[in-house]
């Protein structure tokens, strides 16, 4: 995805137009968070990289803020369900604080609420709930499609943008 974002951002010539989006790389860093935590070695090394990982994704990676915590609650939490939804709400409401700042209207304030909506993550717990444990098809199309969807997506959009304007 960083290849193709490259050649984009070369097409496109306008930093306004650019792509920077990079979840794999968040959900790399994600992958390298729990292999670390679950990893052997003294617990506050582990404890140490774990954090270090989250402050890193926090300011380099794609939803890195929102992402890395909410895989380290889901993780931790596998098997405590109302716990990871306590924690999940938690981070929600630390993000809102984080995130909140009064604008001179409503209006102006709700739309930068719209605009930084990290904490909002939260609303995807009723769709966690109506999860039954069923696998979904084992195809390589199944497996690969949102490798190829993600980045695709986000180009042809851009490639719109930039004919359209």
């Amino acid at each position: 995805m960083a290849a193709g974002n490259t050649v984009y951002n070369l097409i496109a010539a306008d930093p306004a137009l650019s792509i920077h989006n990079n979840i794999f790389f968040t959900l790399a860093l994600g992958v390298l968070m729990l292999c670390v935590l679950a990893g052997s070695g003294p617990l506050p090394l582990r404890i140490r990289g774990v954090v270090f990982l989250v402050l890193f994704a926090s300011i380099f990676a794609e939803g890195g803020i929102v992402v890395l915590p909410f895989m380290l609650i889901t993780y931790l939490c596998r098997d405590r369900i109302l716990l990871r939804n306590l924690l999940y709400l938690a981070l929600g409401a630390l993000l809102f604080v984080m995130t909140f700042v009064p604008y001179p209207t409503l209006s102006e304030t709700l739309t930068m609420l719209a605009i930084n909506s990290e904490f909002m993550f939260p609303l995807v717990i009723p769709f966690l709930a109506m999860y039954d444990g069923t696998r979904g098809p084992k195809t390589a199309f199944s497996k690969y499609f949102f490798y190829a969807f993600y980045p695709l997506h986000l180009w042809i959009i851009g490639l719109i943008t930039l004919l359209v304007r």
